[in-house]
Formats: structure tokens, C-alpha cells, sequence
């Protein structure tokens, strides 16, 4: 993903990165939160981070449940990413994250320490300055089908690995929707 991503000379990767991040699980309105909690009372909290680095990346989705409702979460979340990627979403939708993030773009910066690690990072990733004061420029010219392209190659289904914390009574159940390799957490402590 992060190669299709960052060969893409046609959009600033980390502003676009960013806007499909809260997009699908960046607050309560965010796609994830509005079908897993609001619509479904599955969890809690939802959340979504894309983070392109200089040389690699990461994408990661996390949510929470009961063991009962581990396969519906998991069902849920996997529709999501699909109709996202199919652009089952309206643009409308786009418009408002877009609103969310310009407006709350300058609130990143109150404390020094948060202005010094965003030049830092920029340095790292040799990126103008000036994109930290374009931000809400840059994410204007985002559309549905920006975020479609962006879901589909990031958070592929099929390439994701599925983490699951929780004892071995689940693995049945995670079983029935693909292959399962269960570990103990004790070889990684």
C-alpha cells in the first residue's frame, strides 16, 4: 500500500493520509464509530491511524467488544472498509471531516512542543513547512474518490492482520472467517 501510496505524485500523501484516518475511525461521527457504536452498540470506541513514515508505514484499526460479538465486530468493520472503497458514502460526508480538521488544525500547534515536533517530522520526511500552515488547502481538494482510492489500497482485507487479545475460547469463532495462528502473550513480555 505504502508504495502504491507513495508513488503517487498526484496528492500530498500525509494530509490526504490524515483526512481518510479521521474519516473512518477519527471521532464519534466517523464511519467506524457511527456503525459499530451508534448503529449497533458493539464497542465503545473505534479508531483509525495511516501513518506514512519516510521509508515505511503503518495502517491500524482498533475496537474493542464482548467475546460474543467478536465475528459481527470484525464483519462490521470489514463492511465498512468495503463500501468505503466502493464509494458507498456521500460526499457530503467528506465535506464535513474536512470542515472538522481546518478548523481544529491550528489547536495542534498551542504548546511549543507539539509546533518543534511537526518541523521536526516535516525535516524527517523533507516536506515543506509551508504544508503545516496549507493543511486546510491541502485537505479542500480531497473528494469521495480520493478516499475510496486511499481505503482500498491502505486497508486491504485481504493484507490486514487481525489481532486479537483474548483468551482461546475465541479462536472457533475466528477460525470461521479465515486462517488463525494463536500465540501467547507471555513470549512477548
Amino acid at each position: 500500500m505504502f508504495d502504491q501510496v507513495k508513488s503517487d505524485k498526484n496528492f500530498n500523501q500525509q494530509e490526504k493520509l490524515a483526512l481518510v484516518s479521521e474519516f473512518l475511525g477519527g471521532g464519534f461521527t466517523s464511519k467506524l464509530m457511527q456503525e459499530l457504536r451508534v448503529k449497533r452498540g458493539l464497542t465503545y470506541s473505534a479508531g483509525s491511524i495511516i501513518s506514512l513514515q519516510k521509508y515505511y508505514g503503518r495502517v491500524v484499526l482498533s475496537t474493542f467488544t464482548k467475546n460474543e460479538t467478536l465475528k459481527e465486530t470484525l464483519s462490521v468493520v470489514k463492511n465498512v472498509l468495503d463500501d468505503v472503497a466502493s464509494e458507498k458514502f456521500q460526499e457530503k460526508e467528506v465535506e464535513t471531516i474536512i470542515q472538522n480538521m481546518s478548523g481544529s488544525h491550528p489547536f495542534k500547534f498551542e504548546e511549543n512542543k507539539s509546533f518543534v515536533q511537526h518541523l521536526s517530522f516535516f525535516d524527517h520526511l523533507g516536506k515543506s513547512y509551508d504544508d503545516l500552515y496549507d493543511f486546510p488547502k491541502i485537505i479542500k481538494n480531497v473528494h469521495k474518490q480520493d478516499i475510496s482510492r486511499i481505503t482500498k489500497a491502505a486497508f486491504n482485507w485481504n493484507n490486514l492482520y487481525i489481532i486479537v487479545v483474548g483468551d482461546k475460547s475465541l479462536e472457533s469463532q475466528l477460525k470461521q472467517l479465515g486462517p488463525v495462528e494463536v500465540v501467547n502473550y507471555k513470549d512477548y513480555l
